[in-house]
């Protein structure tokens, strides 16, 4: 069964202390006091090692979304570390190799440049990074355009949807959004990194789960229920990335979408949204 690793989910780094951010998803539950966010200079020493707040900023679909303020330098670097070990090393438009701390003699991975005011984000758990004009600190890509989710008035277009309309939840009922946040990845991004969402079919999770054809990002959690699960996780359902699913009863890489547009759904605490009956 694949496991989660913890990365970076959106970064802003020239705005200097005050406005810079590091965002991280974490799977749902895990010990944010397990993290560390070290960040480097260009030469390779440490500028800073900053911990997770004790609380995320948000949860959307199974996953934990902490940040953090902290500078960080264009021609510096950054490790997230979990449980000592160094899981993700990045960096801009330079390569840095650390002299000291947990990356020592590590090379960075360059994820691309921004300009001030914008940030890279990933929507296939920090596999790639994209420009994101408007930054948004603590939210993850979720669904995409044309998605149904499940409301008291009937299923409605996720795009449809504004503050304050109510969703079905899984365990909590009708819930109020509170934000809703867009972003679209152009043709050039999607045929140049690993953005196409994924497709789940209907049916592909059981009988009318999903009831139609389900597109989601490849980040996006999926509730799996299945008895075999008992046996080896003493619990019948478990939340998996939609891209550790490809190649399971037809759920696959929709590589025709070229163009996705993502939406975020915020609610006031972590909820489940229902989807075309799942």
């Amino acid at each position: 069964m694949p496991t989660f690793t913890p990365y970076f989910s959106e970064i802003r780094y020239l705005g200097g202390a005050s406005t810079d951010f590091i965002e991280v998803a974490l799977d749902n539950g895990v010990d944010p006091a397990t993290i560390e966010v070290v960040v480097y200079n260009g030469g390779g020493t440490i500028r800073s090692t900053n911990t997770l707040p004790g609380s995320p900023d948000n949860t959307i679909a199974g996953t934990d979304v902490y940040s953090i303020n902290t500078g960080v330098h264009k021609l510096g670097a950054i490790a997230l570390v979990s449980n000592g070990v160094v899981v993700s090393f990045v960096s801009f438009g330079h390569t840095v190799t650390a002299t000291e701390g947990p990356a020592s003699g590590s090379t960075s991975t360059m994820i691309g440049t921004t300009h001030r005011g914008e940030s890279l984000e990933s929507t296939d758990m920090g596999a790639s990074y994209q420009v994101q004009g408007s930054p948004n600190r603590g939210t993850i890509p979720c669904f995409l355009s044309g998605t149904l989710i499940s409301t008291p008035d009937g299923p409605r277009p996720v795009e449809t949807l504004r503050a304050g309309d109510l969703v079905k939840t899984h365990d909590n009922g009708p819930q109020p959004i509170i934000w809703v946040g867009a972003r679209a990845v152009g043709h050039a991004q999607t045929r140049t990194h690993d953005l196409h969402p994924i497709l789940i079919p209907a049916g592909a999770l059981g009988e009318g789960k999903p009831t139609r054809d389900v597109l989601v990002s490849p980040a996006h959690r999926v509730m799996v229920r299945s008895p075999s699960l008992q046996l080896l996780f003493a619990t019948s359902e478990l939340l998996l990335a939609a891209k550790h699913l490809v190649g399971r009863n037809g759920i696959r890489i929709a590589t025709e979408c070229t163009q996705p547009v993502y939406y975020h759904l915020l609610f006031a605490n972590h909820q489940l949204v229902k989807t075309s009956g799942m």
